[in-house]
């Protein structure tokens, strides 16, 4: 019956005959699209907090821990240019399957060590000076924390657990998306010295990025059973 055939469902997409057309798919914004979108901003809005603007600004101690500690610096932005990159497809992962996904694992401890060499190195009497303990150092310890979560959670088999910590580390990904375009708004509103001002833009970002993250898990995701 031509008829009965015509209307049968085509679920894979292929090319019906007669005056049947294929439709163009729209463009979806994939996790390693998105990934991709994600790293190269970070990448772009860090090296500029901390590369451009330290060099732009001659004869400071930025400048001059720049020109010494420059290679630290370029992994850093590596580092976690790759941890945000790698953070859709982690998350996407987790709240499918329940594991983690090493790449994104292995980014984050990465840029955490290099964030805390940063801190060591250009962060005590260079860029940011003592704020720089927080941002690089307190996040970092908190980062490799939460990585720490995800690969104990799935050792003991808790799935759910995975997707929370993974989300959170995600969240803690993309700190610089908000935090560096922030810096410059800060002293337009409240009276601070720029160590204040990088303490103030990180401290609300974080703030903001954990909350958002905790709203996913608990409001948009599946609700935890009891156990989990």
């Amino acid at each position: 019956d031509h008829r009965a055939a015509s209307g049968r469902a085509n679920p894979r997409g292929v090319r019906m005959s007669g005056a049947a057309v294929d439709t163009p798919k729209p463009a979806t914004m994939t996790p390693l699209n998105s990934g991709i979108a994600l790293g190269v901003a970070v990448a772009a809005l860090t090296f500029y907090q901390f590369g451009v603007t330290a060099w732009l600004d001659h004869g400071s101690t930025e400048r001059a821990a720049l020109q010494e500690y420059w290679p630290l610096l370029v992994a850093y932005v590596v580092a976690v240019a790759c941890a945000a990159a790698s953070a859709p497809l982690a998350v996407v992962r987790a709240i499918t399957d329940g594991t983690p996904t090493h790449r994104f694992s292995l980014a984050c401890i990465a840029a955490s060590v290099a964030g805390w060499l940063m801190y060591a190195t250009i962060g005590v009497d260079g860029i940011g000076s003592p704020t720089m303990a927080f941002y690089w150092g307190g996040l970092a310890a908190l980062w490799s924390g939460a990585i720490a979560m995800i690969h104990l959670c799935r050792r003991w088999r808790k799935p759910l657990a995975v997707r929370d910590w993974t989300i959170y580390a995600a969240a803690i990904a993309l700190i610089p998306l908000t935090m560096i375009p922030s810096v410059p708004l800060w002293p337009l509103l409240v009276d601070l010295d720029p160590g204040q001002t990088i303490m103030t833009a990180a401290t609300s970002s974080f703030a903001a990025h954990m909350l958002i993250a905790h709203y996913v898990i608990f409001e948009i995701l599946e609700r935890r059973p009891r156990r989990s």
